[in-house]
């Protein structure tokens, strides 16, 4: 039977409003089980949760995934996104550390690989065995140009890589192709978008794109950004953002915008240039990328696919670390505690036709607009969020979602 341990190991997921409560883990999360089983301990930096940041959605995507091969893997809270920040996300249920914890790791003589990203200055926790996680071009958001020399340093992507001097490439798929998909049929593509918001706050300002749509980094969101991009026939695009692959995903060819603060799309070396091309005064790149989507879908398909055996290349290498390395003394007083939040379950009322079918079409649209629900839901493998997507397609006779 599980335990509640709040004090050890909080699971952060919620589904509508906010609220209080208790995550239930197992009975097993214990030091002597983590290091007895499961190797070394990973403790990810993270900032607060920001679903439309593809840096930050890596760093969460990490910790589940490292977990789900049967590794320890927590997100450490360093006030990374401020003093009055919320955290962890609401997005993805993770397992968070707290400074009990990190002495208990300590005691039983564990050697904690701290993961920080490339925003990081340092080694805030002390750490014996730092990996730096290179998410973005250094030095772009304000993180170090450079890293110490004794780190191992591992990339986004081999364009991230070699700017970071490194060879080490963990492409992290943090957009699901099951969900961003072309739309059946054939779909008359109107729209142009203009997408450009870290540009801007850089001070950029884009250049006039007659008759397109700027969007931000807030609206649309979930299904509305999903109808959009499935209706578009270009995306202009300033920065490397996860909005272009899922653009691709969904049909839309991206066009990158050059700008000081664009070297190159952080993809280029796995994909080459199909669905997306350089600059919108090529004619014939832009007919290339839009006769390509799908070749790109296939290979970002092949990369989904392939990441489990990716990360466990990661987790025999990063464990080599803490080979012959002194027992870790972290500097407990950085972790910020974690914060108890509450699952709150939106419910909706389904109409059911004649045959007695489910109208799922409205079903989906009501959900959607409470945060998001099926794009979050859909979006996420951790249990609670599986156990509460079942219970609820159950109920309107779905049946187990695939």
């Amino acid at each position: 039977m599980a335990e509640t341990l709040p004090n050890q190991c909080h699971a952060i997921a919620r589904y509508g409003g906010p609220a209080k409560g208790k995550v239930r883990v197992s009975p097993k999360d214990s030091v002597e089980w983590a290091i007895g089983v499961s190797g070394q301990p990973y403790f990810v930096v993270v900032p607060n949760y920001v679903g439309n940041s593809a840096g930050i959605r890596a760093l969460y995507v990490l910790v589940r995934s490292l977990n789900r091969l049967g590794m320890r893997a927590f997100a450490v809270d360093l006030g990374l996104g401020g003093p009055d920040s919320a955290f962890p996300g609401v997005d993805y249920a993770v397992p968070v550390l707290t400074r009990k914890l990190c002495e208990d790791f300590m005691k039983a003589g564990a050697q904690p690989i701290v993961i920080y990203p490339e925003t990081v200055h340092g080694n805030p926790l002390n750490a014996e065995c730092v990996v730096r996680y290179v998410g973005n071009f250094p030095g772009l958001l304000g993180g170090p140009d450079a890293f110490p020399e004794g780190d191992s340093i591992w990339a986004f992507g081999r364009s991230l890589a070699r700017a970071a001097g490194s060879e080490k490439v963990l492409t992290i798929p943090i957009s699901d192709p099951r969900y961003w998909t072309p739309p059946r049929g054939e779909v008359a593509r109107t729209e142009e978008i203009v997408y450009a918001p870290k540009f801007r706050l850089l001070g950029g300002i884009p250049k006039p794109h007659r008759g397109a749509l700027e969007i931000t980094r807030n609206q649309p969101t979930g299904l509305d950004l999903r109808r959009l991009l499935r209706r578009s026939k270009r995306l202009y695009l300033y920065e490397n953002s996860a909005l272009g692959t899922e653009a691709i995903l969904c049909g839309c060819p991206v066009v990158w915008m050059p700008n000081p603060f664009l070297q190159a799309p952080a993809l280029l070396d796995e994909f080459g240039w199909v669905g997306h091309t350089w600059g919108d005064d090529d004619a014939k790149g832009i007919r290339h990328a839009t006769a390509t989507v799908d070749v790109f879908r296939r290979k970002y398909i092949g990369l989904f696919h392939d990441f489990p055996g990716r990360l466990r290349t990661f987790i025999q290498e990063t464990q080599a670390l803490t080979l012959e390395r002194p027992a870790a003394q972290f500097d407990i007083d950085s972790i910020r505690e974690p914060v108890e939040v509450q699952v709150h379950i939106e419910t909706v009322e389904v109409q059911v036709g004649p045959d007695r079918t489910p109208d799922w079409l409205a079903a989906e649209e009501a959900l959607a607009s409470s945060q998001e629900f099926i794009r979050r839901v859909t979006n996420s493998r951790s249990w609670r969020v599986l156990q509460v997507w079942r219970r609820f397609r159950a109920r309107v006779g779905l049946g187990k979602p695939k």
